[in-house]
C-alpha cells in the first residue's frame, strides 16, 4: 500500500480530511527536487516489482517443499 511505498524520501502521506495536513503536504511538495524524488521513487518500487516478487515466492515454497 501507499505506506509501504511513500516515504519522506519519496512523497507525502497525509490525511485527506484535514485542511492543514493538505497545505503542509504541498509545501513540502513544492519546495521538492521532482526529478530525485522521482528517481528515488523508480529504485524503491523495483523491490515490488513481478520479478522480484516471484524470485521471493520461488524461495519460500522451495523451503516449505
Amino acid at each position: 500500500g501507499n505506506t509501504d511505498l511513500i516515504d519522506k524520501n519519496g512523497g507525502v502521506l497525509f490525511d485527506p480530511y484535514s485542511v492543514n495536513d493538505c497545505k503542509e503536504a504541498l509545501n513540502v511538495l513544492l519546495n521538492s527536487d521532482f526529478v530525485k524524488m522521482g528517481k528515488y521513487n523508480e529504485e524503491k518500487i523495483k523491490k515490488y516489482s513481478l520479478e522480484s516478487v516471484n524470485k521471493i515466492m520461488l524461495g519460500i515454497y522451495e523451503r516449505v517443499i
